[in-house]
């Protein structure tokens, strides 16, 4: 008795992509922090994994910020 070689679709998992508007949740690490002044934001440089480039964001942009 021959064993049933599984088709490809029942061995990957497949997803969908993020649709616009969706809310994503990424783990990066902190590289650098620019505090902000002449009451400009300051601005947080993350590195998220398997993203060739750093990137900056105004610290509001982070759920935890502390206002103030």
């Amino acid at each position: 008795m021959s064993k049933r070689v599984p088709i490809p679709r029942e061995t990957i998992k497949v997803s969908r992509l993020p649709a616009k508007g969706d809310t994503l949740k990424l783990t990066a690490e902190v590289v650098r922090l620019a505090e902000g002044e002449d009451g400009r934001q300051g601005l947080v440089t993350v590195r998220i994994p398997g993203y060739p480039i750093p990137i900056s964001l105004p610290e509001s942009y982070l759920a935890d910020a502390v206002e103030d």
